[in-house]
């Protein structure tokens, strides 16, 4: 399956003949490669040196270690112009004369010097005082040949006393007019042939538009698929402005480290593939980041290697939402079940028992654009940490499912800034720490669809053995909260149940259950006003039911069984008119008498659980006759089949 992937633009010509050899896989990076790669590990090196250092040779001056040493051969070669980095301040004089090196932020900082445009040609450079600066400070211009284009970079130099400046060659004005006739020329020349270039690339695309021939990789003009794309893209890119250098630096500098510090990384492997994609520079931008950031997560998560369905994945002629197609779609949440929106927006990444082993890659926030749902199921080799990218999905609407998985760490505080997703689901997984706060800035609005029927917030986090049932006093900030599920999780102290709970009015589904919460239940519990389930079985829960319950006038499903409740019932249950089950089994202390009003208002009752209590009374044969599932305490309780006796 994967030998015959189709991977256009990886082919090589074997040197000296005219024999091609096989399609390489992408994680076969080529030695030119790992050239290119130490190439743009130094472009990387000069741009982040850029916020530490500035290089320039002025005018008399060689700067070398920090220290300013005039000398008159360099006189004719500093008269090209000064050259510094991009934006940054030229540094005064350094009146101690330390030598070393110094960031350039700090007044009278030198840099580390004797480097000219970083070993690329200076081509020209102008120098002026700029009266709209304060101080009357200096301004110089450079232009250096950087291999990609001619960059014309100015920068603001400090105000120097001009007793401290070094002697140098005076600068006439026709030297300058003649350096500045020559810079204007080429700046000129380079417009003029960029715009050529342009045209020349428009006119190419528009005629590609009505001819399916398109050039593959290798230049020969071989008939191929072209991809199917959005009508709405544009070709934003000539070939030649897209080196790999300026590819790399497109990327966020996570994958640029990752690709740098491992040329057989996921992302390395990725940029790879990427960069040799025969239609890149039809791609805008967000396009190609949705393609690396895939591309990224098929090789972390074993794609090559364990997936069960790939044959799509990573073909040049197949558009990225036809990937996924072909699988068993999954619809949950509301969600469209579709990988891609009617404009082919890459919005849905969902995967369901495919054989994923590895782990999420960070790259996974290159599809922060429209992505709105990621759902990754059944994959139980799928282990790692959760990166904290996840935060920049600010589109995440429809909500992130990571079920039975192997996923491993804490819940990265970061997904707090996902502040637009409806649901968060960590079912069956390893993750272990507490649902951070940053929880509470959830604020995602209802989403209404026919008949009045609307979805809020959602957040289950069941079946995590090693993960905290503590839930943190902002969970009373999720407004628009409407089912919280936390289940199986007894590692830790016991826990007293947050009171701010009550204020979630939206709120109709909440089961916590097998939990190390203990304590009396809230009176808070009665403010739920919008609460159809309440399930809290199988916890550490004291003291007698809150008579408060009686106020939850929708409450159709109550169960507080296994916890360690006493006293007696409050007569307020009488009140809850809507409740289809009663379930309070594994209460050994909860004693007294059931009352006759329960049964006579209770007409929708149809499961009553009271075994294992000390709950007395009767039950009328017409409660009996509605009861589908029951287990009562004989002969404390008769009727039901059970025989009216005293114990």
């Amino acid at each position: 399956m994967n030998g015959e992937r189709k991977k256009k633009g990886m082919e090589e010509e074997a040197e000296g003949t005219d024999s091609q050899e096989p399609l390489h896989e992408p994680n076969e990076v080529e030695d030119e490669d790992g050239f290119l790669l130490e190439v743009v590990a130094a472009r990387i090196d000069l741009h982040r040196r850029l916020d530490t250092q500035a290089a320039c040779k002025d005018t008399g001056t060689d700067f070398q270690g920090g220290t300013p040493v005039s000398t008159d051969e360099k006189q004719s070669e500093a008269l090209s112009g000064p050259c510094v980095l991009m934006g940054k301040t030229l540094p005064g004089p350094n009146p101690s004369g330390n030598s070393g090196r110094a960031p350039v932020s700090e007044p009278g900082a030198y840099a580390e010097g004797g480097i000219n445009c970083e070993g690329t040609p200076n081509v020209g450079s102008t120098r002026s005082t700029d009266n709209n600066l304060e101080d009357g400070a200096m301004t110089t211009s450079a232009i250096c040949d950087t291999g990609l284009e001619s960059v014309s970079i100015v920068v603001r130099a400090d105000p120097v006393d001009e007793a401290d400046l070094p002697h140098a060659v005076e600068w006439t004005t026709e030297m300058a007019n003649n350096e500045q006739n020559g810079s204007c020329f080429k700046l000129f020349v380079c417009g003029a042939l960029l715009v050529m270039v342009a045209v020349v690339v428009l006119a190419l695309s528009q005629a590609d538009n009505g001819n399916p021939a398109s050039l593959d990789a290798a230049g020969t003009g071989s008939q191929s698929k072209e991809p199917t794309m959005s009508p709405i893209e544009q070709t934003t890119y000539s070939p030649s402005m897209i080196p790999s250098e300026l590819l790399l630096l497109d990327l966020p500098d996570y994958t640029i480290e990752a690709i740098l510090a491992d040329a057989h990384s996921p992302q390395a492997r990725a940029f790879h593939w990427l960069r040799q994609d025969p239609y890149l520079t039809n791609y805008t931008q967000n396009r190609r980041h949705v393609r690396m950031g895939l591309a990224a997560f098929y090789y972390s998560t074993g794609g090559d290697d364990s997936w069960i369905e790939n044959d799509k994945w990573l073909v040049y002629d197949e558009h990225e939402c036809d990937w996924l197609s072909h699988l068993r779609k999954m619809q949950f949440w509301g969600g469209p079940g579709d990988p891609c929106d009617q404009q082919r927006n890459f919005q849905e990444l969902v995967l369901s028992s495919n054989g994923l082993a590895g782990s999420i890659p960070e790259e996974i926030a290159l599809l922060s654009s429209h992505i709105g749902t990621i759902g990754l199921i059944d994959e139980p080799m799928l282990q790692g940490p959760l990166p904290s990218t996840l935060g920049l999905l600010s589109n995440l609407s429809n909500g992130l499912r990571l079920d039975n998985v192997a996923i491993t760490g804490f819940i990265p505080s970061e997904l707090g800034l996902m502040t637009s997703t409806r649901h968060l689901t960590f079912r069956n997984t390893l993750l272990q720490g507490a649902l951070p706060s940053e929880i509470g800035l959830f604020n995602a609005p209802f989403q209404f669809f026919g008949r009045g029927r609307r979805v809020g917030t959602t957040i289950d986090l069941s079946q995590n053995k090693h993960l905290s049932s503590r839930l943190p006093s902002e969970i009373g900030l999720v407004s628009n909260l409407v089912w919280l599920n936390i289940v199986g999780s007894k590692i830790e102290p016991p826990l007293d149940f947050p009171t701010e709970i009550g204020l979630l009015e939206h709120l109709s589904h909440m089961v916590i259950e097998s939990t190390s919460y203990e304590g009396t239940l809230p009176t808070e519990l009665g403010d739920l006003q919008s609460l159809e389930v309440l399930e809290m079985k199988d916890n550490s829960f004291y003291g007698s039911v809150p008579s408060e319950l009686g106020h939850l006038q929708g409450l159709e499903v109550l169960s507080l069984s296994y916890n360690r409740l006493s006293s007696t019932l409050p007569t307020t249950m009488e009140h809850l008119g809507t409740l289809r089950s009663l379930k309070l089994d594994g209460n050994p202390s909860l004693s007294g008498s059931l009352p006759d009003s329960l049964f006579t208002n209770l007409v929708n009752l149809t499961t009553l659980l009271i075994e294992g209590t000390r709950l007395t009374g009767s039950i009328p044969e017409a409660s009996c006759v509605r009861l589908l599932d029951y287990n009562i305490e004989c002969p404390l309780v008769c009727g039901c089949e059970c025989s009216c006796s005293t114990p």
